[in-house]
This record gives structure tokens, C-alpha cells and sequence, in this order.
């Protein structure tokens, strides 16, 4: 059943697209009930077939571009309220049977990949015309996705604890050993809070994975682009 939920989450989000574009007020809580889907989204994602992985993506950026089209502050609360927990589950470690910890970054890379990545022009994907929104305000919405996914990455940083302590348990003849070799003391270090290194770590390997494709260079160039216009 939950399977059969999450192939119908992107027909929610096109859905929720077209009456947003409709109404002529949207209540504060709309945005509240679509920040929810976004996480469930993101914490469903490892688990679902390729096909319905697009399809979410697009209806999702459809939704997005039609609450930029609101202007005011509706997408920012959409965004403020959904991106750190989504970005958290992104680099969280998910366990599994027999207790062996399942990394998710790979998958959530397809995902951030396809969110955050600017359209291009000369391909303008189905989901645009679905919608009834443009390419600009498209490429514009991934803009501010991409500043608040920043915004929030400096967030999670700041708040993980990443400092050490000094084993209390250390055999004399490894401390022997630690005088005569320079890294001896950090040789003796453990993690304050192992979880937040843990997170720390995972979320290193996204972001390699996210930048060393064309992501940033893209994110760049399209905000220059806007500054300028």
C-alpha cells in the first residue's frame, strides 16, 4: 500500500499545482500540507521505482513554480518549512535489516540533482506545459530552491557538534607509542557526538557528488544571469 501512495504523490503535487494556479487565495495551511508531502517524498525516495522518482521530481517543480508565480511569501514558507528536514534525511543513515546501516546520498544525489538543476532552454520538458507555467519562472523558482537549500546546509552544519574528547581508556603502551608519533593525540580522540560525525561525513560525500557534476556551475551562471536582468 505504501508503494502504491507514493505512485500517486506526483499526481497530489500536479494536482495541487493546478488549483493553487486557479484559486484566488490559497490558506496558510496549504503550504503546510505540501511541506509535508516533500518530506514524505524525501523519505520514501530510496525505495521507489525510477519512473515514479521523475515524475514526483517534475509535478514537484511544477508545484514550486506555481507557488513562485504567487509571489508574496508563499513558496519561502513552502521551502522554510521542508527543505532542512529534507536535507536531513538526505544524508541520514537508514537501518536495515540485520542492523547493517543503509547510505542514502546516491539516491538523494538523483533527487537534488533533478530539483535543483536549472531547465534548459532548448528542451523544455512536459511538466512546463502541464502546469501552464513558463521556463523563466521555472529557472527563477530553482534559483531560490537552491539559495534556501545553501541556507540550510550552513544551518545543519552549525549545528552539529563535531568536536573531540580524549579516550579515557588508553593502554600505556599505546600512550608510549602516542609520545614518539605526532599523531598519537589524535590517534586517542573520540567523537563528542559520533552521530553528528556521522552525518558530517555523509553529507561530504553528497555534496562531492552534487558538485562535481554540473550543478553549481549552472546555479552560477543562472543567478549572474538574473542580477543582471
Amino acid at each position: 500500500k505504501a508503494k502504491q501512495d507514493m505512485r500517486l504523490l506526483p499526481k497530489f503535487f500536479m494536482g495541487f499545482a493546478l488549483f493553487i494556479r486557479q484559486a484566488n487565495t490559497v490558506e496558510p495551511k496549504v503550504a503546510s500540507h505540501i511541506s509535508t508531502l516533500i518530506v514524505r517524498l524525501t523519505e520514501a525516495y530510496p525505495d521507489i521505482d525510477l519512473k515514479t522518482r521523475l515524475r514526483a521530481c517534475d509535478s514537484l517543480k511544477a508545484l514550486l513554480t506555481v507557488a513562485y508565480y504567487r509571489r508574496g511569501d508563499f513558496l519561502s514558507n513552502i521551502l522554510n518549512r521542508s527543505v532542512y528536514p529534507a536535507l536531513l534525511i538526505s544524508v541520514s543513515t537508514i537501518p536495515i535489516a540485520n542492523d547493517i546501516p543503509k547510505l542514502c546520498y546516491e539516491e538523494y544525489n538523483h533527487m537534488w540533482q533533478n530539483l535543483l538543476t536549472p531547465q534548459s532552454r532548448f528542451s523544455v520538458p512536459s511538466w512546463i506545459h502541464e502546469a501552464g507555467v513558463n521556463l523563466e519562472s521555472a529557472n527563477s523558482m530553482q534559483i531560490l530552491l537552491f539559495d534556501n537549500w545553501m541556507t540550510n546546509v550552513c544551518r545543519m552544519i552549525q549545528r552539529l557538534n563535531l568536536t573531540s574528547k580524549r579516550s579515557e581508556i588508553v593502554k600505556s603502551s599505546e600512550m608510549k607509542a602516542s609520545d614518539s608519533s605526532p599523531l598519537g593525540y589524535e590517534n586517542s580522540l573520540l567523537p563528542s557526538r559520533p552521530k553528528d560525525f556521522e552525518l558530517f561525513l555523509n553529507f561530504v560525500e553528497l555534496f562531492e557528488l552534487l558538485f562535481s557534476q554540473s550543478l553549481g556551475k549552472t546555479n552560477i551562471a543562472n543567478r549572474n544571469r538574473l542580477s543582471r536582468s
